[in-house]
């Protein structure tokens, strides 16, 4: 099963910026997006200093696999941004509002829709979209973070 997850992402999704270039600078750059989040929640206090070790580790984790692009890091970058979605949304879900979710949706959605077009738009946008699921995928833990109450 691992081995069929593995092949989809990197094979099926490799990243246009790896592909053009040989190696991939937006991407690296646009990891750190998750640390601006996991940096606001710890400012915040209370619970949320333990919230934001999870977003942090999700950022180590992308920031990983495409610094090294290779089988083994896929899983560090996956698990942890599916780790801290969950916990994110587990403590915040009670507390936002039809307008966050409505905000998440949005730019989840344009999130999504720029990893799945990244190799179909390679020729035409050689740094490629998948810098923009990594802000997007962050944007969307930020609101979410927003509404938790640091207690």
């Amino acid at each position: 099963m691992i081995d069929l997850f593995i092949k989809f992402f990197l094979t099926e999704f490799p990243a246009c910026e790896l592909m053009s270039f040989g190696f991939q600078p937006l991407n690296l750059v646009s990891t750190f997006a998750f640390f601006v989040v996991a940096y606001h929640l710890y400012m915040r206090g209370g619970k949320l200093k333990f919230i934001s070790l999870f977003v942090a580790l999700a950022g180590i984790g992308s920031f990983a696999h495409h610094l090294w692009p290779v089988h083994q890091t896929v899983p560090f970058d996956v698990t942890a941004a599916v780790v801290v979605a969950f916990i994110v949304f587990a403590y915040s879900y009670k507390e936002l509002r039809r307008t966050d979710w409505l905000l998440m949706l949005g730019i989840g959605t344009g999130a999504i829709v720029a990893f799945v077009l990244d190799e179909d738009l390679c020729l035409m946008i050689p740094s490629g979209l998948h810098f923009v699921w990594h802000v997007g995928a962050a944007l969307v833990l930020y609101i979410a973070g927003q509404r938790i109450p640091p207690g």
